[in-house]
């Protein structure tokens, strides 16, 4: 699936990724997986983890923002 994760200012990463874990606001720690339904929620405080197809996991610390899940395998992290 598609990542991309987007800053006020900057891209912070893009590529394809097998799965993100995301601290949602409102349904705890959220794993998205490829063809995951599409979903839009806020993310609390906490750790963003990715795994880089066949990379080693990268982890970004998360203040406040947003989780896109798109129906075409697309997801979209704006954080703030």
């Amino acid at each position: 699936m598609q990542l991309s994760i987007l800053a006020l200012d900057k891209i912070l990463f893009k590529g394809e990724v097998e799965s993100v874990s995301a601290p949602s606001l409102f349904n705890g720690i959220l794993q998205i997986l490829d063809n995951h339904i599409p979903l839009l929620t806020p993310l609390k405080k906490g750790v963003l983890r990715i795994q880089e197809k066949g990379k080693k996991d990268i982890e970004f610390e998360v203040h406040r923002g947003i989780l896109d899940v798109r129906n075409n395998s697309k997801v979209v992290v704006l954080l703030r």
